[in-house]
Parts: C-alpha cells; sequence; structure tokens
C-alpha cells in the first residue's frame, strides 16, 4: 500500500508541474509534497526494527502529516469560490508548524505522547503510545477541517449545475475518506496501522485520475 501510495503521488506531482501555475495548483502541489513525505515515513515506520527507528520514522511522517489537513482546506475552499486570505494561510501554517516542533521533541516531553513504547503485536511492529493535551487538540482541529469541507462541498454542491455537482461529489468523497482512516485508527480496530495511510492513497488515486481524465479543477 505504502509503495502505490508513494508511485500514485510522484505521478501525480509530476503532472501537476506541467501546469499553469495560480494558486489551486499551488494548493495542490504542496498537498502532495505533504502526501509523499508522510507516505515515506509511515513506509519506514512499519518496517522498523526498533525503538528508536519507529520515532524517527513517526517525525518524518510528520513532517508531511501534519500540513495535509489544511492544505486540503485550503484547496477546497479556494476550488468551492471562498477566499482564503493570506493572514489565514499563515496563521494555520504557524499552529502547524509549531505542532511539528512538538513532535520533534516528544520523546522530551508528554504534551504529544505519553509512555512511547514499541509494540511488535498487531500487523507489524509499531510505536505504541499514550496521547498528551497536544495530540487531542491537534486531532480536534483536523475533524473541524474535515467539517469545513464537508460544509463547504454541500453548500456548493446545492447551489451549482449539475455537471459541477459531479465533480464536488467526488471532492466530497476524496475528504471524507481520510476522515473515515482516522476514526477507524482511533477506534483501534486496525490494531495499530494507521489507516489513513491507506485512505490517503485513494483520495490520491481518486484526485489524480479525475484530474487526467477529467480535468478535474481546471488544474
Amino acid at each position: 500500500v505504502q509503495y502505490v501510495g508513494i508511485i500514485v503521488t510522484l505521478l501525480g506531482l509530476m503532472y501537476l508541474l506541467q501546469q499553469w501555475p495560480s494558486r489551486p495548483q499551488s494548493f495542490m502541489l504542496f498537498l502532495g509534497i505533504a502526501m509523499l513525505v508522510n507516505s515515506v515515513g509511515y513506509l519506514f515506520e512499519i518496517t522498523a526494527t526498533s525503538l528508536e527507528g519507529a520515532l524517527i520514522a513517526v517525525k518524518i511522517s510528520y513532517v508531511g502529516k501534519v500540513y495535509i489537513a489544511p492544505l486540503a482546506m485550503f484547496f477546497v475552499l479556494n476550488y468551492c469560490g471562498i477566499p482564503v486570505s493570506k493572514a489565514i494561510v499563515g496563521l494555520l501554517t504557524v499552529v502547524h508548524t509549531a505542532v511539528l516542533v512538538v513532535v520533534m521533541n516528544c520523546e522530551y516531553h508528554e504534551l504529544f505522547y505519553t509512555d512511547i513504547r514499541f509494540e511488535r503485536d498487531g500487523f507489524f511492529p509499531h510505536l505504541e503510545s499514550g496521547y498528551g493535551v497536544i495530540y487531542f487538540a491537534y486531532i480536534a482541529l483536523i475533524f473541524c477541517y474535515a467539517i469545513v469541507m464537508l460544509g463547504v462541498c454541500l453548500y456548493r454542491y446545492r447551489r451549482t449545475e449539475q455537471e459541477e455537482r459531479d465533480k464536488i461529489a467526488y471532492l466530497s468523497v476524496i475528504v471524507l475518506l481520510p476522515v473515515l482512516g482516522l476514526v477507524l485508527y482511533l477506534s483501534g480496530i486496525t490494531r495499530g496501522y494507521d489507516a489513513t495511510a491507506v485512505s490517503y492513497v485513494w483520495s490520491g488515486i481518486i484526485l489524480f485520475v479525475s484530474i487526467i481524465r477529467h480535468d478535474f479543477f481546471d488544474t
């Protein structure tokens, strides 16, 4: 799954780099880069053989993962015709960069992870931990982004023509899949496997195929 995700994302980035520069294209390009870094980091995590290796992999993953949700929201808002000010983009960039800094030093405090350990049970050896206050705040922020994106998609869907509605429906699925993956992971059903990893792959496949076949989003 991780190899497929990396290949799909690379192909999508190659395609996007050939398009005329625009704000939607910029958001999508950075989103693709964030997804690529996240996929590579998680590949390292699921192949790690020690606590130290898994922890380094998690940090690599978060270099991309921490920016995926806000970049996706910026793109959705921009596509649906809702202006996104540079001040909001800058503020949320600072907030998520602060979260990244906390993750990069997570072994020295319990703000993000608590009781970090290397677990060999489950589908594969992986990092297990408790969660700190900033982790829960970060997850709450992710769900807030999802609510905003789905709300905007619904609003646009009800006020546009049928041809455009099909694109909005695709966009809603792309947004919803990672949220479902996160819910499955937090529920413990996946036994340590971060289901957002495979959900990002499916979202990426749907997005990039739609871009190439249907000139999705006019990118």
